[in-house]
């Protein structure tokens, strides 16, 4: 098993979010958990689209979450669940920061290439 502490885990800066890995497993296990903190000043967040799928849930703020041509406002507690394998894009909204925990299958190189 694998114990990940908060203060070994500092937040990374990404292209536009901030991302910190919830797990220190090996390339063995199927799921890869990141905490997002997506800042409300970004840029228009790119469209992701990658193999596998995914599972997300808001902890703070206001998410726009697109999924091919259906749009979602999700706010803190809402989660949502789909293949990956869609063309997905990741807002926060309302003027403040949205932070998310995803929890993705894919292999995680390609997850975080994709994101980054």
């Amino acid at each position: 098993g694998v114990v990940v502490r908060a203060a070994e885990t500092p937040m990374r800066k990404g292209t536009r979010l901030s991302y910190a890995s919830l797990s220190r497993g090996s390339w063995a296990f199927n799921l890869h958990p990141i905490r997002i903190v997506l800042p409300a000043e970004r840029e228009e967040g790119g469209v992701y689209q990658h193999e596998g799928e995914q599972w997300l849930y808001v902890v703070s703020g206001r998410l726009g979450l697109e999924i091919g041509d259906e749009q979602s406002v999700l706010e803190p507690g809402d989660a949502a669940h789909f293949s990956a394998e869609n063309p997905h894009r990741l807002t926060a909204l309302g003027g403040e920061d949205a932070e998310i925990i995803l929890v993705a299958s894919a292999l995680p190189y390609l997850l975080l290439k994709s994101y980054l």
